[in-house]
């Protein structure tokens, strides 16, 4: 008794009806990924404008700290320091490193 090899034949039809899922798929991966990368670049945007309105607020901030200082520091003269407690330097001594910090030896 003979046994009978199976045999294949490609058929169009199953060729065509692959290759058309094959694109179908091609073009709903491409569109679920554009819809993706649409998303996440508008995501990004409003991030950078709602990051770039904060930096806005916090420079106006910073302004007003530097204004408020150099007012205070403009403030402050000889005899208010001396109010406060300070005391101008009757001797003055200065301080130089005669060796450097790599020949430092103990």
């Amino acid at each position: 008794m003979q046994k009978s090899l199976p045999i294949r034949i490609l058929s169009f039809h199953n060729f065509e009806e692959r290759t058309f899922f094959f694109l179908v798929s091609l073009i709903v991966l491409s569109v679920s990924l554009y819809i993706f990368f649409v998303s996440a670049t508008i995501l990004r945007v409003v991030d950078r404008t709602a990051a770039q309105s904060e930096a806005k607020i916090l420079d106006t901030k910073i302004s007003e700290l530097e204004s408020d200082y150099m007012a205070f520091g403009a403030a402050i003269d000889l005899p208010t320091a001396k109010t406060l407690g300070y005391e101008e330097i009757a001797k003055v001594d200065y301080v130089s490193r005669t060796t450097s910090l790599g020949f430092a030896t103990r």
